[in-house]
């Protein structure tokens, strides 16, 4: 799929001046390049506004609802397969449809009860070796480990820390919440 860039291209095209801004073959994506100059703001010229005098090409297929759903990203770091996440509806019930996949479920909340992100997290083995190392956790914290036991490790970024032993069993899961 061929990005919609307009406004990247008169950023561009903005640098340059007029007379070398103008192409012998009109593209798309500059149409606005002589007009515009000077009348664009700077959350249009990033992208995070839509330009209001040229609509996106016609060959660009259509988003599907899915599309714009918040979709967390899972990871695998050696024998830890993890998700975090949990930031808004979309993500909520995200975790809530996928929580049988992993046999570790962590929730973060601050005292008052809103959800807490924004930690790091480490996961020890029984040894003590650090098997994970994770920043930007947000409240939500999924994760599937071969049965043993484990030391966490949150952390806030106030630098308060929390630490939980975990055993997990074969064929059962653990469901933690942390308050802070």
């Amino acid at each position: 799929m061929r990005p919609y860039l307009p406004a990247i291209a008169l950023l561009v095209l903005t640098a340059t001046p007029p007379v070398l801004a103008q192409q012998s073959t009109p593209s798309p994506y500059d149409s606005r390049t002589v007009q515009s100059l000077g009348t664009v703001s700077a959350n249009e010229a990033v992208g995070l506004e839509p330009a209001l005098d040229q609509a996106p090409p016609d060959n660009l297929p259509p988003l599907s609802e899915a599309a714009y759903a918040s979709t967390p990203i899972e990871q695998t770091v050696g024998a830890v397969r993890y998700v975090t996440g949990g930031v808004g509806d979309e993500e909520k019930s995200w975790f809530d449809s996928h929580r049988s996949g992993y046999n570790l479920h962590i929730v973060n909340a601050a005292h008052g009860g809103h959800y807490m992100g924004d930690l790091t997290l480490r996961l020890l083995d029984s040894q003590g070796t650090e098997l994970l190392n994770a920043n930007n956790v947000g409240p939500i914290f999924y994760a599937s480990l071969p049965p043993g036991g484990y030391q966490l490790e949150l952390q806030s970024r106030e630098g308060q820390t929390q630490r939980q032993p975990v055993k997990l069993n074969r064929g059962g899961n653990r469901n933690l919440v942390f308050t802070w």
